[in-house]
């Protein structure tokens, strides 16, 4: 949410450049989120896509992480950190508390994270069971992909492409 809505920023990203690996950058102008972050700025729902132009076949699907015990079962959080220059980054931690809409790391993750998939470190085909959030020295979150959060995926990436 906060990556595509910034509302100390005047709202709305203009535009977002995505890399792809094995790809040139592609310029996405096309965003969503949820009521709970775009009008409240609700921390349980700071979450939203970026729709790109074209498909992007990738190798990740989202899962209903709905497992009660799911703090005990460590993850690794991707994305393109701030400070490395690069490839993709994949930073492993602890889940210190699993909340009914958030994940709660033991210690935070590097800056330009947020957005990224969130992976369980078990099992043979994992799929993202969390989307990266944010964090400072106190811990992280990541927001759960709960059945809403799946459905709202899905019907984002389902949209007829406006442009």
């Amino acid at each position: 949410g906060h990556c595509v809505y910034l509302a100390r920023r005047g709202g709305w990203a203009k535009r977002v450049e995505v890399g792809l690996p094995g790809r040139g950058p592609v310029v996405a102008t096309d965003f969503r989120s949820v009521a709970g972050w775009v009008e409240r700025l609700l921390g349980r729902a700071d979450y939203g896509a970026v729709r790109l132009p074209e498909p992007v076949p990738g190798p990740y699907r989202e899962v209903a992480a709905e497992d009660p015990d799911f703090g005990r079962v460590p993850v690794a959080a991707l994305g393109y950190c701030s400070d490395r220059p690069g490839p993709l980054w994949a930073q492993e931690r602890a889940v210190r508390e699993a909340q009914d809409r958030l994940l709660v790391y033991r210690v935070p993750v590097f800056g330009g994270t947020s957005g990224g998939p969130v992976l369980p470190l078990v099992g043979d085909n994992p799929g993202v069971v969390a989307i990266q959030q944010d964090g400072d020295f106190a811990g992280t979150t990541a927001v759960r992909i709960t059945p809403p959060v799946r459905a709202n995926i899905r019907a984002w990436a389902d949209e007829p492409d406006l442009t």
